[in-house]
């Protein structure tokens, strides 16, 4: 069988093995094992190349029977940890790092591995301690020395965290890893000049490393560097075509750039579907599910959001108003740092799974084992999204809703959740069709804490405010252009905007060109929710600004949602401009939505016309100030009952509609 000593075949299979040569290392390994299938070492080593291909039932076999034949080897039950993790056992990987532990007090791999399970597991006091040992242990691991800033950023040691980093990076400044954790964390804490600092110089150091370049995309994204942003963005799906992540952040970001056409957006989510999602599509399955079109329905919602996020907040009233003899709930939880609102979720789930640990396929075959007939995509192309499993059809109905206003492009997906402003009739797609509640695609999750309704601001400040308070992802130049229109129209008038450090001075500069000095612009405190990628909605103080602001003014191309409600319920009208593409006609639905169909332009010339008007009719601005809040109790926005009639309406007609197909 060999030319060599068993000895020297497996010295051989190890070199391709620490090469990443899995397939010409496990061919000897199982050669090995055919001579000597006793031998624990060839059968550990048999379990770590199925674990590291993906085949985890069989790796955790032969892991457990190596440890069986020698139960004294530290490096098994290390392996054994890491493989535990990987399935969600979390628990048995602890006891199996503490194993290891025994067996090796000096184990500074055992130690780093033990903490990264313990701060995924909710426990991060425990998981800088075991990441502090590691160091202790070996100051070099480099592993170790990227995660504890990571770790302590989680129990709120943001400053020694970002002490940590730096003195990383002042031994070693093109540490790549380390200058995308700092600048994530400095993104985090609102320091958003700084991050994307550190980002560039990754991308410097790195200039061929698809995701330092992202990262940096992403950033600018937030900064409203929204050309730049898409440029970068563009650059990393080049360099690493086949990762879906990245190639959704190119589409999302494009959704903000007011130069994007409805033909050139869908053309990428075309694409998309053509790179990720078509060759998926010879392994889809039939779908066993019972036909009967009347029956309990059992719905899965998937998402990264079930926790404090918009997402989240938007979803609860639906999915505590469900018709539980209708539907049966499951929820498919990509969340990372679960909290209350994850809590109550569970709670109110018929089956909860965590999927962060689980591979498409895997998370797919859990789908069609709980037998979902529907099943609700709730992230689109935005952060964390599990596109690829939508395009393995694991459900025979598939809708996308929530994460924004539109349809993700994927052949797989059947529906897009719409209304009638946000898709308006005309001809329907031939997949991924709207399927249209008759109000409003969302309801609105109004804050019990909210502060009250303020008199109007102009009344005694004897001057008209204008205000936005949506962040600079969505106000660019064009937008800032017709609003410096508005404010020469209305004299003495001010505008508010939730904008820092770069972005203020963006929009100062940006409407200085336009006429407008600075003398005429406030901004408000900032929220660190507003400009992390968490989406974490912000406390009820944030509500108070409103109580600056005589007339909100809405973005575009991408409107606000929350931001729109959230004037509404404070009482301050919003001025809207009706977009070619859904992420464009939100606020126009939810305007509509309170009987103010009149506050949705058509035209950039009517949006500085309706809002001047408006500007000079103090007396309406009152009355509309006054009764703003009891129209939003009164609407279909604030409605959850009603709202989820119509959602569950729509799911029936889904499902009725594929009963039927033959």
């Amino acid at each position: 069988m060999f030319t060599v000593t068993p000895e020297q075949a497996l010295g051989i299979a190890l070199d391709h093995h620490r090469a990443g040569r899995l397939a010409e290392a496990e061919a000897i390994y199982r050669q090995l094992h055919a001579l000597q299938p006793q031998h624990a070492e060839v059968v550990h080593l048999l379990g770590v190349v199925a674990h590291q291909s993906g085949r985890l039932d069989e790796a955790l076999d032969l892991i457990q029977r190596a440890i069986a034949a020698d139960p004294g080897a530290f490096p098994y039950y290390n392996n054994l940890g890491l493989l535990l993790s990987h399935l969600g056992r979390r628990e048995e990987a602890v006891a199996a790092y503490h194993t290891a532990i025994r067996l090796e007090p000096g184990a500074a791999d055992a130690y780093y591995n033990l903490g990264n399970t313990l701060g995924e597991m909710g426990r991060p006091i425990e998981a800088v301690q075991a990441c502090q040992t590691a160091l202790r242990l070996q100051p070099g691991h480099g592993g170790a020395r990227l995660n504890f800033g990571t770790a302590l950023a989680r129990v709120g040691r943001m400053d020694e965290a970002i002490a940590h980093y730096r003195a990383v990076l002042a031994q070693e400044p093109a540490n790549v890893s380390v200058l995308i954790n700092l600048g994530n964390l400095l993104k985090d804490l609102t320091r958003l000049e700084e991050a994307v600092e550190l980002y560039r110089a990754a991308a410097r150091h790195a200039p061929n490393d698809a995701s330092a370049i992202n990262n940096l995309g992403v950033a600018l994204k937030v900064a409203g560097e929204i050309d730049e942003a898409i440029d970068c963005l563009a650059r990393s799906v080049a360099l690493d075509p086949h990762r879906p992540e990245l190639h959704s952040n190119l589409i999302y970001t494009s959704t903000f750039r007011p130069s994007t056409t409805p033909a050139a957006l869908a053309g990428e989510m075309h694409r998309w579907n053509t790179i990720h999602a078509a060759p998926l599509r010879r392994d889809w399955l039939p779908h066993p599910n019972d036909r009967s079109p009347e029956r309990r329905l059992r719905i899965g919602y998937v998402s990264p959001d079930f926790h404090d996020h918009v997402v989240g907040h938007t979803l609860l009233p639906a999915f505590e108003a469900h018709d539980r003899t209708q539907f049966d709930l499951f929820c498919y939880s990509e969340t990372v740092a679960p909290d209350e609102i994850t809590a109550r979720f569970r709670a109110l789930s018929t089956g909860w799974c965590d999927t962060a640990h689980l591979s498409d396929a895997d998370l797919a075959a859990q789908i069609r084992r709980d037998r979902i007939d529907l099943l609700i995509d709730l992230a689109l192309h935005t952060a964390h999204n599990r596109l690829p499993l939508f395009a393995r059809k694991p459900a025979p109905v598939q809708l996308a809703w929530l994460g924004y206003p539109g349809p993700t492009g994927l052949e797989a997906m059947d529906y897009w959740v719409a209304d009638p402003i946000l898709a308006p009739p005309g001809p329907e797609p031939a997949f991924e069709r709207p399927i249209r509640l008759p109000d409003a695609w969302c309801c609105y999750p109004a804050r019990p804490d909210s502060p009250g309704v303020s008199a109007l601001p102009a009344s005694s400040a004897g001057f008209v405010t204008f205000g936005s308070c949506n962040n600079f992802t969505k106000i660019n130049d064009r937008v800032l252009a017709l609003w410096a229109q508005i404010m020469h129209a209305v004299a003495g008038s001010r505008l508010l905007l939730v904008l820092r450090g770069s972005g203020r001075d963006k929009a100062l500069r940006t409407l200085a060109a336009h006429g407008i000095g600075a003398d005429r612009v406030d901004f408000s405190p900032y929220y660190p929710g507003l400009v992390s990628a968490g989406g974490k909605v912000p406390p009820p103080a944030y509500l108070e600004r409103y109580h600056r602001i005589d007339i909100a003014l809405d973005p575009f191309p991408y409107n606000g949602m929350t931001t729109t409600n959230d004037a509404l319920w404070m009482g301050v009208p919003v001025i809207a401009l009706t977009g070619e593409m859904t992420h464009g006609r939100a606020s126009c639905s939810l305007l509509a939505n309170v009987g103010l169909p009149g506050l949705a332009a058509s035209s950039e010339a009517e949006y500085v016309r309706i809002a001047a008007e408006l500007a000079r009719d103090l007396p309406r601005l009152a009355t509309l100030r006054a009764t703003l809040r009891e129209r939003m109790q009164r609407s279909p926005l604030l409605d959850a009952p009603r709202f989820t009639r119509h959602l569950e309406a729509a799911f029936r007609t889904a499902w009725r509609y594929w009963c039927a197909q033959p």
